[in-house]
Parts: C-alpha cells; structure tokens; sequence
C-alpha cells in the first residue's frame, strides 16, 4: 500500500509515473523497495501509457507478466498457486458474461458442460 501511496504520490508531483522503483527511494517517497515474499526481491513495478502495474510472482515463482487467477464466479484468488498477485491496478472481478466468453465450453448430449481444469490438460 505504502508503495502504491508513494507511486501515486510522484506522479502527482512530478506529472508523471518514475521509471523504476528505485526514483521513489532517490526521490524520498520511499524509505525502501517493497519485497516480494516469493522472489525476495522487489516487487514487480512496470510502467505502462498511462498508469502503472505492482505485483508479486506469485506461489508458482513464475513471472506471469501481471495475469491474475480468477475462480469459476469471476473472483480474484490474490495467492493463487498460478498467476500473480496484482496490487495495482486492483483487478476487478468479472461479471457472468465476462466469464461465458472467457470459459471453454461444447455439447454433451444435448447439455452444455464446461471442461473443469482436470479435463481442460
């Protein structure tokens, strides 16, 4: 939180987002970087157009590029074994079409059943 304070915080000031994490700590909006718990380092920061993306790699310790886990109602499951946690911008969670669209579906004898994750490998 106190990362995301502080990002939003510069960019207020300086009109812009910083670079890196590190322009918080020279700029004195941070007194030091947030660490993942998983890596031990950083947290993940990247600056995009018009905003920014914080995460952490996740219980798989695998960069994920930012993508979240959601459940089958469209939440975000944060500490996920897959995925990463997003801390900004905070996912939001999908609505029931969102997730019509988004699941596999086919016809079995007539009724439309969705592949669980088990059949979906």
């Amino acid at each position: 939180l106190i990362a995301i304070l502080s990002l939003l915080r510069y960019r207020l000031d300086k009109g812009a987002y910083p670079d890196d994490l590190n322009e918080l700590l020279t700029a004195g909006y941070l007194k030091g970087l947030p660490t993942d718990p998983y890596s031990n380092k950083p947290l993940v920061y990247k600056k995009t157009d018009d905003s920014f993306i914080l995460y952490s790699i996740g219980e798989n310790f695998k960069d994920d590029g930012g993508e979240v886990i959601r459940d089958d109602d469209g939440r975000v499951r944060t500490w996920a074994d897959e995925g990463n946690a997003v801390f900004w911008p905070a996912p939001k969670p999908q609505t029931r079409r969102e997730l019509e669209t988004r699941r596999p579906k086919w016809r079995l004898r007539g009724k439309t059943h969705r592949k669980t994750k088990a059949e979906q490998k």
